[in-house]
């Protein structure tokens, strides 16, 4: 990563930023050292979890703890994911870098998890020092210099910043003129923390948050029947849980993974009608 160091800047003071240290990254304005790790991507650490990560595991343990041991294993969490996760629909992000991008765009993965980087041109920016991760940071503050990168895309990750307006801001900062942007946020979707959950967007909501940019394209991504089973599924293990966080994530990933496969059959026709969005899990700008 630190082949890179000429679009980074420093997140404290927006400062330039050297190799020279011994222990990391050196800010030469503020003197801020940035520490590099000895994972598989040598991840930059511009960024610490703080006390929402302990929220996160109080209030959702079982499913947060079930998500570690899976992520240790990315293939399989892709996997399950797909069969088990919400149904797609509408543009997914890798058609998305297919039809805006090249081969030779720079592109920045925000919020990009246990994922494997597609291509050499992609950085994966994460809170949290997955091995494959290139840059720990805050998406809200990113530690790239203004108009650096071809394209964006960022999946399901927006609901759990504090601040989406500042990190959105971000995006078109760091974008090149003419770069493209792809994102999912939810709709109609039960609290899940990871490690927290702020926000929902409606339809008209996801296009005033992205304001700024020009819209190319706008629909559901998650279809409507993921939505209902979701609260379906989360309803009955409110009921079933009798007030036990603990038991409440058992039951709802038991149920998940009885149910959320038949929505990828019914979302196949359901989440294409256009008043899907009336009720769509989530969307994709």
């Amino acid at each position: 990563m630190t082949d890179r160091i000429s679009i980074l800047q420093c997140p404290r003071c927006r400062g330039a930023l050297s190799t020279e240290a011994a222990s990391g990254i050196h800010c030469k304005i503020c003197q801020s050292i940035f520490p590099i790790l000895s994972n598989k991507a040598r991840s930059i650490v511009f960024f610490k979890s703080d006390f929402c990560t302990e929220v996160g595991l109080v209030s959702d343990p079982f499913i947060n703890w079930f998500k570690s041991v899976l992520k240790r294993y990315d293939l399989l969490y892709v996997l399950i994911a797909n069969i088990f996760g919400a149904s797609n629909v509408g543009l997914a992000p890798r058609s998305f870098i297919k039809k805006f991008l090249n081969k030779n765009s720079l592109i920045l993965n925000l919020g990009s998890g246990y994922l494997r980087s597609q291509r050499p041109n992609e950085l994966l920016v994460d809170i949290q020092p997955f091995s494959n991760v290139n840059l720990v940071a805050d998406m809200s503050i990113l530690p790239i210099k203004d108009g650096q990168i071809d394209g964006v895309y960022s999946c399901s990750v927006l609901e759990h910043v504090s601040d989406p307006i500042k990190a959105v801001a971000e995006i078109f900062r760091v974008l090149k003129p003419g770069g493209r942007v792809y994102v999912t946020v939810p709709f109609l979707v039960p609290y899940h923390s990871s490690p927290c959950d702020y926000q929902r967007w409606t339809l008209e909501g996801v296009k005033a948050l992205f304001k700024g940019f020009k819209i190319l394209k706008i629909g559901v991504r998650h279809g409507p029947t993921s939505a209902m089973l979701s609260v379906i599924v989360s309803w009955l293990a409110t009921l079933l849980s009798f007030g036990s966080f603990r038991v409440f994530g058992f039951i709802q990933t038991i149920l998940t993974l009885l149910l959320m496969p038949s929505a990828h059959v019914m979302d196949t026709f359901i989440g294409r009608i256009p008043t899907a969005s009336v009720t769509a899990f989530g969307f994709y700008i």
